[in-house]
């Protein structure tokens, strides 16, 4: 069983085991597709919540869950994040506090002293890609489904923080060697992958 490392070199190159097609695999030629759309997926994000103070209003966070462009966040959970508001925001705050070490960022955000219930790993993540799409990759299930088509394996033992962590080397990796400009692209790149190939 080959590394995780060289499963994504791999994949860029063009070099995954079938069933997956070779003519699927060059990311760069999303840079085109996508450019206008994607470029303002970011700067979306950041109005909705109005970062980075992410002193949202209703209508902001209404906004953030209408824009399905990193994922589409389970409406329902709504109004029961917006009765946490005050802890999500500063959890927000928190979590793009570059001082501080990611992993405890995630961690009190995930699991900890700024945890929401309802505002899970996607909704976060979305978060931070926003924050930083050269470092952080969206989590969400196309991504989800479409790396466990292609037979990655999260290791065992970790925290979901650490989880995600990996998951985002991993990601990042991919965008340096694929030669996508940022997160976005490699979001467009898996969930594409998952419309045409795994969605039923």
């Amino acid at each position: 069983m080959r590394s995780r490392t060289a499963r994504i070199r791999a994949l860029v190159a063009g070099r995954w085991p079938s069933p997956m097609p070779s003519s699927s695999l060059n990311l760069k030629r999303f840079k085109e597709f996508y450019q206008e759309d994607r470029r303002s997926i970011g700067r979306k994000i950041k109005r909705a919540l109005r970062y980075p103070s992410f002193e949202f209003d209703r209508d902001g966070l209404e906004r953030f869950y209408k824009n399905w462009s990193l994922g589409h966040l389970i409406e329902v959970r709504k109004p029961r994040v917006w009765r946490q508001r005050k802890r999500l925001q500063a959890g927000l705050r928190f979590l793009i506090d570059d001082s501080v070490p990611i992993e405890n960022r995630l961690t009190a955000v995930l699991e900890g002293r700024y945890r929401v219930e309802g505002a899970g790993l996607n909704f976060l993540t979305k978060v931070l890609a926003a924050h930083n799409p050269m470092k952080f990759t969206v989590y969400n299930e196309p991504v989800a489904k479409a790396l466990k088509y292609f037979e990655y394996d999260m290791p065992y033992g970790l925290t979901a923080a650490q989880k995600y962590l990996e998951f985002s080397r991993l990601m990042e990796g991919f965008r340096i060697e694929s030669g996508a400009r940022n997160a976005f692209d490699v979001d467009a790149f898996f969930y594409n992958y998952w419309e045409q190939n795994i969605k039923s």
